[in-house]
Formats: C-alpha cells, structure tokens, sequence
C-alpha cells in the first residue's frame, strides 16, 4: 500500500471516529429525559456531565495524544493574548444587552463544573470532534470553522436572544482560530474556562 493512500485511510478513519464521538456526544445530553423522574433533576444533568466528561477524557488521552497535528503544541503570546481580549469584549456585550434576570448563586461544584469540565468537554467535542471532522471532509479551515460554530452556538438552547447566538457562534470562531495557531486544544479549554469565569463574575445574584 502506497503512503498516500495509507494517508488518506487513516484520515478517513479519523474522521469517522470523530463524526461518531461527536454523534455519541448529542445523545448524552438526552439522558436527563429519561432519569429526571427517578433521580431528580439536578442528579440527572450531573450524570449527563459525567458521562460527557469521561468519553471527552478517553478521546482526549487515546486518539487526540497520538495525532501529528496534536503532538506538536506551540504557545503564541500574541495568539492567545488576542483572543482573550475579544472573548472577554463578546462577554461585556453579551452582559450589557441581554436582560438578566437574577439567579441563585452557584455553589462550589456549579463554579467546578462550569469553569473546568464544560470547557474541557467542549473544547474536546466541538474544536476537537466536530471540527476535525469537517476540517478532513473539506478544502479548507474556514468551511470547517464556520459550520462548527454555527452547531456550537446552536446546541446552546439555554439562550433565546439573538445577540445570545451571535456571541457562542464568534467565542467558538475564535476558539478554533486559537486551536489552529497553537495545534492543540490546551490553550482553547484555558480560554473556554477564563470566558465562562467572567461570565459568572457578571452574572446578577440573589441576596
């Protein structure tokens, strides 16, 4: 078998697998649907995070360690300082435009889940899965980067504005840009985690 071809096998299984864990990924969510009535709401979306987080972490250490474009990460100061400076001006629109209502301040393992296992999850799913798959099935990153971010922002249910959309579709624009310059996912979930802290830190709170 010539390299080529051989290239071109393993790219097609690659991307399939990614296709599949991202497809695994959806279905997850789901299992609140089915456990809410037996083990309580805040159980069941527990167990769906778990579940998440353990497939995201066995994709992570056994498939993403061992791809070419995986092993050689590379920090870029001026990359990763830019992104940071747009996610966090995406988050004071964000704040100043959507009307939010207060809320019940999260505890300890809200702040835990939200700031280290959803961005870790998330970032493995999405600039991980999702856009490797269409990274492979297409000719360049910006198909790729611009059909991840529209299923990233639209799985966000939880919102309803528009504005809301607009924000997840850019964060993650701005995510896969950080993953390519940087050829990994180490410095996306840092900057996932460091949006979703200043989101709380502007939530409104009950007293």
């Amino acid at each position: 078998m010539n390299t080529s071809l051989e290239q071109r096998m393993i790219s097609k299984i690659t991307a399939s697998l990614f296709l599949l864990v991202f497809i695994l990924s959806v279905m997850i969510t789901i299992i609140p649907v089915y456990t809410v009535n037996s083990l309580g709401a805040d159980a069941s979306v527990i167990m769906m995070m778990g579940v998440e987080f353990i497939l995201a972490l066995s994709i992570y250490f056994f498939s993403f360690r061992k791809l070419v474009e995986f092993k050689s990460r590379k920090f870029s100061g001026s990359t990763v300082g830019l992104a940071f400076a747009c996610l966090f001006a995406i988050q004071l629109f964000l704040h100043f435009t959507s009307n939010k209502l207060s809320v019940p301040r999260p505890s300890f393992i809200s702040i835990l889940i939200l700031t280290i296992i959803i961005p870790f999850y998330e970032e493995v799913f999405y600039r991980g899965c999702l856009f490797g798959f269409f990274n492979y099935i297409s000719n360049g990153y910006a198909t790729s980067s611009i059909v991840t971010s529209i299923v990233f922002s639209l799985m966000h249910t939880q919102y309803s504005s528009p504005e809301e959309y607009v924000g997840m579709f850019l964060i993650s624009i701005i995510l896969i840009h950080v993953r390519i310059k940087t050829n990994g996912l180490i410095y996306p979930m840092v900057l996932h985690s460091a949006t979703n802290i200043l989101a709380l830190s502007l939530m409104k709170y009950n007293a």
